[in-house]
């Protein structure tokens, strides 16, 4: 098949193929804004609504929530840092605000396309138009939408921080809002400290400090150096008080967690056991890629870094938006028959998720299907790894 950017002597029917995944990219993103409109389950506005309101959220919540002050399932299990960018929407309605974030995250999503597809150099409309088409239809874009997650605006963070080949200060400082939701925040400090050294680290916990910072005076009168401690460990007894070991998803620190159930651990020593694989793997291939490959692309760089942050991390199905940054590099690597493969399995773990399951439903290989999809994300991460590192210089229209 010819390289995707170059659209003279394209097949006929591509063009038209392109549309209607694009319709039907729109259908989707259309049914996870109706989504957010009656449900929104997971939207933060509990939490920014009560600190407005001078009422700690993480206190109510590892309470038991007794006063009923927390809105649906929306546990306050982020930094403060989360609260302060969201606090304008505390100001409305629980309804009210639920749909303004229905089209915010949208709006993450579509300004995260464009620079996506900038970055990756898919100027064209079968290239940007595809990678646009299916990220609209993936599963984990609309679920985000429709259940008011966080995911898009980290995705968005991650956007406009790290598409760049040389990260400055004020990208990592960037990059460091994401850590609002602190399951992205482990490969993420990797990625930094070897792109850009131990001082890179210090930059990128500022926004969280500041946000830290702003919580602590507006909540507090005589501003005691014990509560600001407080606001720093609440978000984390909040994570680990309603955290529920499954192992259901189609991640390493899942597919591990099993084969623990049954043995008599404290929480650190399980957290240690499930975490530990992952970090290394994910250091071990960040570290070639940009230690032994020093004239690699970023553009490499970031589909990794994508890649093992929703794979080799804990994450709900919904944070697999990462995967976006894979999927455009092997659309723009088409030539290869590696990123052929690495596309199409990427394409059926973002797109085909819910009829995967669905059809797993009616068999009795239902429990297996996590495991099948870890398979594909594992594979389709190697053959990422595998394809060309080198910058390239991609066709325009």
């Amino acid at each position: 098949m010819q390289d995707l950017n170059q659209e003279h002597a394209a097949p006929g029917w591509r063009k038209p193929l392109i549309a209607a995944l694009l319709l039907g990219g729109a259908v989707s993103a259309a049914a996870g804004i109706a989504n957010a409109f009656h449900n929104s389950s997971d939207f933060q506005w509990s939490g920014a609504h009560l600190l407005l309101h001078h009422v700690d959220p993480w206190r109510e919540e590892l309470a038991g929530n007794p006063r009923g002050l927390i809105y649906k399932i929306q546990q306050p299990n982020y930094l403060p840092l989360l609260y302060v960018l969201i606090s304008p929407v505390g100001l409305l309605s629980a309804v009210a605000a639920q749909k303004v974030w229905a089209f915010c995250n949208l709006a993450f999503l579509l300004l995260s396309l464009w620079g996506t597809n900038r970055f990756y150099g898919l100027r064209s409309f079968s290239g940007a138009g595809l990678v646009t088409a299916l990220a609209l239809m993936a599963t984990p874009m609309r679920v985000a939408i429709g259940n008011g997650q966080q995911s898009l605006l980290v995705l968005l963070v991650w956007c406009l921080a790290l598409q760049h080949v040389r990260l400055q200060r004020r990208d990592i400082t960037i990059a460091g809002i994401s850590y609002l939701k602190f399951s992205f925040a482990p490969p993420l400090v990797m990625y930094l400290w070897l792109k850009n050294g131990f001082r890179a680290l210090l930059w990128s916990a500022i926004p969280a400090l500041a946000g830290l910072i702003v919580v602590w005076l507006w909540m507090t009168h005589g501003h005691s150096l014990h509560q600001l401690v407080v606001f720093a460990f609440e978000p984390l007894k909040v994570a680990q008080h309603g955290y529920f070991p499954i192992g259901e998803d189609p991640n390493l620190m899942d597919q591990i967690e099993p084969f623990l159930w049954g043995h008599t651990l404290t929480m650190v020593q399980y957290t240690a056991i499930i975490l530990t694989p992952s970090l290394l793997l994910t250091f071990l291939m960040l570290f070639n890629a940009i230690k032994r490959h020093p004239g690699s692309s970023a553009q490499w760089h970031l589909a990794l870094l994508g890649g093992a942050s929703y794979i080799l991390f804990r994450h709900h199905p919904y944070d697999a938006v990462t995967l976006l940054f894979p999927l455009a590099y092997s659309v723009s690597q088409w030539r290869s028959p590696l990123a052929k493969t690495a596309f199409f399995l990427l394409t059926s773990v973002m797109v085909l998720e819910r009829i995967t399951y669905a059809l797993a439903a009616r068999s009795p290989w239902y429990r297996a299907t996590p495991h099948v999809m870890f398979a594909l994300e594992v594979i389709a991460l190697w053959l990422i790894w595998r394809l060309p590192s080198e910058q390239s210089t991609f066709s325009q229209e």
